[in-house]
């Protein structure tokens, strides 16, 4: 552990998180929840389903406490097929929280590889409470494979809040 003296600001040493908490002090509460909630995490999901699966594809399951959904972006590792029609994020109970339209992520956006499509919220986000999900809604006239990678960048609302 490393010498640190919050008089002088001076810190040295071998850094590990429970030291600089305890060199912070006061400045963040017992749980350090206020800490938690200001860190931005991503989630990297592969979507490598048939574009006429039939069904949503799981991208996020919120855990214990709620997220803050600040950006997502939607990555062509391949030219994704013709058959491909279209494409959405949505969250929430009964997806009621659309992330990106179908109308904004069809074949044409994403049918070279590295071609993507972003959203970015901002800092206030888009708030999905516990336990909801995000999902990829795909429609296609083929099965061949779609080959995406999905970024998903949030904060937790409180410590406990996160994206698997």
């Amino acid at each position: 552990m490393g010498y640190s003296s919050r008089a002088l600001g001076v810190w040295t040493g071998n850094t590990n998180f429970t030291d600089l908490l305890a060199l912070l002090g006061d400045e963040f509460d017992d749980n350090n929840s206020t800490l938690w909630s200001q860190l931005t995490h991503k989630l990297v999901v592969s979507v490598t389903v048939a574009a006429n699966a039939g069904s949503d594809t799981l991208l996020a399951t919120v855990t214990a406490q709620p997220c803050i959904i600040h950006a997502i972006i939607v990555h062509a590792d391949a030219a994704q097929p013709a058959h491909m029609t279209n494409a959405a994020v949505k969250g929430g109970a009964s997806k009621v929280v659309t992330f990106i339209a179908a109308a904004d992520l069809v074949q044409a956006d994403v049918d070279a590889a590295d071609k993507q499509v972003a959203v970015d919220f901002g800092a206030a986000g888009r708030r999905l409470a516990a336990t909801k999900t995000i999902v990829m809604e795909h429609t296609g006239t083929g099965s061949d494979a779609l080959d995406l990678t999905v970024t998903l960048i949030y904060s937790p609302e409180v410590a406990g809040g996160y994206l698997v």
